[in-house]
């Protein structure tokens, strides 16, 4: 059976036409079967390996005069192909022959090369073409036509389980081209599989494989090539233990190079997966490969060239991108490309992306030249969170290329935004270091971090009124020093009995001694206690927003842990002037440094220092008595050390904002929006309380020597630069002036 032309129905919509050269249309040809122009169409042109002497080609065309493939409207009529159908390409190539009713027809008569040919054909473009919303009795069963196609039979000489639907498999050499497509034909539409090929030593393969559904692979796949149209059943036999530990066992001892070659198909595969459940079991394999195999840490010492250079960190960002920060010597400028190989292998410039700044020269470093720090955020298009170990290759002059290879990272999301905030220098960290690298990858990682609050205790030591007129949030971070002169000066003051203690743990670590302090405390003075604690270190915005989400009062004071009253009648008295002024939103008071210096009389917002807003105490450090300190008045903002605002403007809010990093501006920001929601800040001078200030946040690692304050206050200014511009205008304008009532 060898015609000019074969026209195979496969559907009323679709149409097969099978042909030899010279026929052989081009992409951008007009196409027209029995006069109808058609309106998608296909084509593929092979050299079966049986003909391929005889230089014979077969060209297979795929038309459709009907909807686009999965669309229900419309069909055309069953009789789209007559018996004498004609093919026209271009207005000048007539192509003759007769209709077949089905495929499976044509699979009993039709030549060999020419069944392989529309087999394939149907793999590589069909599943795109063919409708999938026809009559069932209209429907193709592709699937049982090609598992009837008479095939070589490949045999794996390896194959590693990855769960369910991924393998690693090992094949011959010579079995499979590096253009081979591999399908899983269980059904009546074969699968095509996500795959990446890895070349071995003595011409072997290695193939990583995964089904797009999550679908166990079946035990005979069938392969494609794609150049010459042959098919070929792959059978996945010598099965070995399935998991990691099974390829790092088999192919452990390869080198580096193999590793990095098997992880990049792993990658690759995982990357094109759509199905998030499908993509998040394959990258837990994918990271527990790079944990097993463990590379090692790779450096760059060039004398020749005079080049040195190491990669300190690579840190994963969410779904989202890379972080990675190192060092470079290389005082010539002999340099000229860098690139970041992700997890599927695929290079990414960093040109533009790296932030370079001057680092200290170790003592026993005797090479030349002055070494620079590197740090950059790199984006990538997803599942960047499964990577734990990249390459950089440094491409220098002379085609001399090298390549620096990570630690193995093993961190947590709040372990690499500590590695992100010590990454530059806080004394030479500047707004676009901010903007260009550390920015996107904080935003990213502490949105992981606190997002991810969970309260594992809600303690009560004692009976606190049922309703409350005001609840004290007060988070606890490692200083538990002052909580003992707190109660003491709370206990014998009749303000607190319609109020509510609750102090917030988030060092859940020292849970089980704060909680024996609280009882302890609770049964010598008599005061209700509530202790919250949380799962881990969330910073004081964090832990204040759970305590003010979970609080009864109606009235919330915000207060640090190291925050003690000087005198009693300091709650009412405050709660009393609060509720005194319409549209009050924020209000705080005078806060004393131990020695009776002025602490807190308001806040205002200045940028001599830095070149973006920072927060600056009126009078800080002058005597307690400065006329402005003894004004009750409109201000800028308040520290959140100690501040009242009502529980349900809070909550409106969404309490402190938390993008902030450990602590620091959160109080400004909550003073920014409250204003913006058309209410005001105010600062009375009485009462007076103690702070002894940042006695927490000097124990957080993450805050110290790293440029979170710098961050927080660069981040401030790109929130609401354009706001504190006019609320800095109005204090030159003299608006905060005016005294109002105490």
């Amino acid at each position: 059976m060898n015609p000019d032309a074969v026209f195979v129905a496969l559907t009323p919509t679709v149409t097969a036409v099978l042909l030899t050269e010279p026929v052989r249309p081009q992409p951008d040809d007009p196409v027209a079967v029995n006069d109808r122009a058609v309106r998608r169409w296909t084509v593929r042109t092979f050299t079966p390996a049986r003909d391929r002497k005889s230089g014979k080609r077969v060209v297979a065309i795929l038309v459709t005069d009907g909807p686009d493939a999965g669309s229900s409207d419309g069909r055309a009529p069953d009789e789209t192909v007559s018996t004498d159908g004609r093919l026209v390409v271009a207005a000048a190539c007539v192509a003759k022959g007769p209709r077949l009713s089905d495929l499976a027809r044509f699979a009993e008569m039709a030549e060999p090369a020419w069944v392989e040919a529309l087999a394939a054909a149907l793999l590589l473009d069909g599943l795109s073409i063919l409708p999938d919303a026809v009559a069932p009795r209209d429907r193709v069963d592709l699937g049982a036509v090609l598992r009837q196609i008479e095939a070589p039979v490949v045999q794996t000489t390896g194959a590693i389980a990855l769960g369910e639907g991924a393998a690693v498999v090992e094949l011959p050499a010579g079995s499979l081209s590096a253009g081979a497509r591999l399908f899983d034909p269980a059904g009546s539409r074969p699968a095509a599989l996500n795959q990446s090929r890895v070349a071995l030593a003595g011409g072997r393969s290695l193939w990583a494989l995964a089904s797009g559904s999550g679908a166990p692979l079946a035990d005979e796949l069938l392969a494609v090539e794609s150049g010459r149209g042959e098919l070929c059943r792959l059978r996945l036999a010598n099965r070995l233990a399935g998991g990691i530990g099974a390829i790092d066992g088999r192919y452990g001892k390869a080198g580096a190079g193999t590793a990095f070659r098997i992880r990049d198909a792993l990658g690759t595969v995982q990357a094109g997966l759509r199905d998030p459940d499908v993509a998040q079991r394959l990258g837990r394999q994918l990271v527990g490969l790079q944990y097993r195999q463990g590379v090692k840490p790779r450096t760059i010492d060039d004398p020749a060239l005079g080049i040195s250079a190491d990669l300190v960190a690579a840190v994963p960002v969410g779904d989202e991108g890379v972080f990675l920060s190192g060092t470079m010597c290389d005082p010539e400028g002999l340099v000229e490309r860098l690139s970041l190989r992700g997890p599927d292998g695929a290079e990414h410039a960093l040109d533009g992306r790296l932030r370079w700044f001057p680092v200290a020269k170790a003592g026993s470093d005797t090479r030349p030249g002055t070494p620079r720090g590197f740090a950059g955020y790199l984006p990538l298009d997803r599942h960047a969170r499964y990577i734990r170990q990249i390459r950089l290759d440094v491409g220098a002059v002379g085609q001399t290329r090298h390549t620096l290879v990570s630690p193995v990272w093993r961190g947590t999301a709040a372990d690499a935004r500590r590695a992100v905030l010590g990454a530059i220098p806080p004394l030479t960290v500047g707004p676009d270091d901010f903007a260009n690298a550390l920015h996107p990858a904080l935003r990213t990682l502490q949105k992981e971090v606190v997002g991810r609050k969970r309260v594992v205790a809600d303690t009560r030591f004692g009976v606190s009124a049922r309703k409350p007129a005001v609840s004290l949030i007060i988070p606890l971070y490692r200083e538990y020093g002052f909580i003992r002169h707190q109660v003491q000066a709370w206990a014998l003051d009749r303000d607190f009995e319609d109020a509510e203690v609750v102090y917030v743990l988030d060092s859940p670590e020292d849970a089980r001694s704060v909680s024996s302090l609280l009882w302890d405390l609770n049964l010598v003075y008599g005061l209700p206690l509530r202790l919250i604690i949380l799962d881990a270190n969330y910073g004081y915005a964090g832990a204040t927003n759970i305590g003010g989400m979970l609080a009864r009062g109606r009235t919330l004071v915000l207060l640090n842990s190291d925050v003690v009253p000087r005198d009693f009648g300091w709650l009412g008295q405050w709660t009393a002037q609060h509720g005194a002024i319409p549209g009050i939103g924020v209000s705080g008071v005078r806060l004393l440094f131990a020695d009776g210096s002025l602490q807190h009389a308001g806040m205002r917002f200045d940028k001599a220092l830095m070149p973006w807003w920072i927060n600056r105490h009126y009078d800080k450090g002058l005597p307690a008595d400065t006329t402005r300190a003894l004004s009750a008045r409109p201000v800028p903002a308040v520290t959140g050390a100690a501040a009242m605002i009502d529980r349900g403007l809070f909550r409106r809010l969404g309490g402190l904002c938390e993008e902030y990093v450990i602590g620091d501006f959160e109080d400004s920001d909550l003073c920014l929006r409250v204003r913006a929601a058309g209410f005001g800040i105010h600062y009375f001078p009485n009462p007076v309380l103690y702070h002894f200030e940042r006695k927490s946040i000097t124990r957080n690692t993450d805050y110290c020597d790293t440029v979170a304050a710098q961050y927080n206050g660069w981040l401030q200014t790109r929130k609401h630069g354009d706001a504190i511009e006019a609320v800095v205008a109005e204090e030159s304008a003299g608006l905060f002036d005016a005294q109002i009532a105490a």
